[in-house]
């Protein structure tokens, strides 16, 4: 996030973006370490998968819009997530 192009994001989205990041890796979730283009949803886009797997299957996305972002859950199996789903913040 330190290339120009990633100005647009404002301090507090930035912060929440690495805490975000660091919280999936403790889970076993990665991003390959890449911001990629958004096409339809946004600007750019943060997309996680869970690591050590053959089939990659999506559980968030961080879409990066101007001035703004957004957070997609996907959650294949909620009771297994529900421990995570309480203990988010409430701004989530």
């Amino acid at each position: 996030m330190k290339e120009p192009r990633f100005d647009i994001i404002s301090d507090a989205d930035r912060a929440f973006i690495l805490a975000f990041d660091k919280g999936m890796r403790a889970l076993g979730y990665d991003c390959g370490g890449g911001i990629g283009v958004g096409y339809v949803w946004a600007k750019y886009q943060v997309i996680y998968a869970k690591t050590g797997v053959k089939k990659k299957v999506v559980a968030a996305r961080i879409y990066i819009k101007e001035n703004k972002i957004a957070i997609r859950l996907f959650f294949n199996n909620v009771n297994k997530h529900r421990t995570f789903i309480k203990n988010v913040p409430a701004h989530i």
